[in-house]
């Protein structure tokens, strides 16, 4: 063991070895960096896909008013038509939403992955 250390002691100093080392502290600073700005945009279009999904769902407790009291068939088909294009939106939204990281892994999938799990 004093052998090693010795030898450890007595092996010159690197300029260039120090150097490797700090660039690749600074790369991984960078990488922390670029993981919270990724992050930061994960949660701001979850968000925005969550607040879409509130008015989609508010939309559709008015289209069905609406369906109730149309008057004309010609309302009623616009109203239909109206529902499915909202369809085409969910859809849209919802694979949105699986291209973002899963938020609630569950009590037993957190359990065995642990807290740290990054996705």
């Amino acid at each position: 063991m004093v052998q090693l250390l010795a030898s450890r002691l007595a092996t010159p100093f690197r300029s260039e070895d120090f150097r490797t080392d700090m660039s690749r502290t600074d790369i991984h600073n960078q990488y922390i960096k670029k993981l919270s700005e990724l992050t930061k945009l994960q949660d701001s279009c979850l968000r925005a896909v969550r607040h879409q999904h509130y008015i989609l769902g508010n939309f559709k407790e008015t289209l069905t008013n609406a369906y109730r009291n149309a008057n004309s068939c010609y309302e009623k088909e616009h109203i239909e038509k109206i529902r499915h294009e909202m369809t085409d939106a969910k859809a849209k939204l919802r694979q949105m939403e699986s291209e973002l990281p899963v938020q609630n892994n569950g009590f037993y999938l957190s359990l065995i992955l642990g807290s740290e799990f990054w996705y």
